[in-house]
């Protein structure tokens, strides 16, 4: 297995912050749009019920 070292990995350090930083900001947004049609939010009660029928 060759080693990663230098600029190699300097460029892969950059390229992961930029994925990090999308990927963040796409699982925020999914989870300010709310719940899918049909949907309701549950208490963690009603979870935990619905999960044991």
């Amino acid at each position: 297995m060759p080693l990663i070292s230098g600029p190699t990995l300097d460029e892969l350090a950059k390229e992961l912050a930029k994925w990090y930083i999308r990927t963040r900001e796409e699982l925020i947004k999914a989870l300010e749009e709310g719940y899918p049609y049909g949907s309701a939010p549950l208490t963690p009660r009603e979870q935990i019920d619905r999960f044991m029928s």
